[in-house]
């Protein structure tokens, strides 16, 4: 692609972002459709990877606004649980900064695929039937299941959205709609972090 942006390019990149803020909307899939987008125009995996975090960044802290305009986020529950998830995206962030192109690029496919596994599962649907009247829970179970799930969105970001929502939904037992709303902040802070490690390496 050598970076140069025509105008043929940034048409492209904007009809990928639309897609990919539709899909995490409904799906929490947008990255399958921007990441391999950027691969195909030439960006290296590594650098398609690092600059997948900016839109993601952007879009959920949209998000975060909205729930906050809506008074639908407990920001302190919200911070809570987004420390272990912060803590493993730290980890998984300077893990992805080292991989090669050729791993990355591996993992992106993996990544995509199980993200097409995903929006043809659509979890969303069993996820909103499943509602929880127990009282939520932050016990060491649920805190490891997340800081793994950090690990994943420091490395690849994918899908990360739908796999949080689960465990804020299935162990957690956290109600759907607070679920979402404490989703929103979590990943706008992973994401944070991730632009922020990836700045510091370059």
């Amino acid at each position: 692609m050598g970076h140069d942006m025509n105008l043929q390019t940034v048409a492209l990149l904007t009809l990928a972002g639309a897609g990919g803020g539709f899909l995490n909307t409904v799906a929490s899939s947008g990255s399958a459709v921007t990441l391999p987008v950027m691969m195909a125009m030439g960006l290296h995996p590594m650098l398609a990877n690092t600059t997948n975090r900016v839109p993601v960044l952007l879009g959920f802290a949209a998000a975060v606004w909205k729930y906050h305009r809506a008074d639908q986020l407990p920001w302190r529950v919200g911070f809570r649980v987004s420390l272990p998830l912060v803590l493993g995206a730290v980890l998984g962030a300077l893990s992805a900064s080292v991989l090669s192109d050729v791993k990355t690029g591996v993992l992106t496919t993996l990544a995509v695929g199980l993200a097409v596994v995903v929006v043809l599962f659509n979890p969303s649907k069993w996820l909103h039937a499943h509602q929880s009247a127990r009282t939520p829970e932050n016990g060491p179970l649920v805190m490891g299941v997340l800081f793994v799930i950090g690990i994943w969105a420091g490395l690849i970001v994918l899908d990360t959205g739908i796999y949080l929502l689960g465990a804020l939904v299935l162990p957690a037992h956290y109600p759907i709609r607070e679920a979402n709303a404490i989703k929103a902040l979590a990943i706008a802070l992973v994401a944070l972090m991730s632009v922020a490690v990836f700045s510091v390496r370059g």
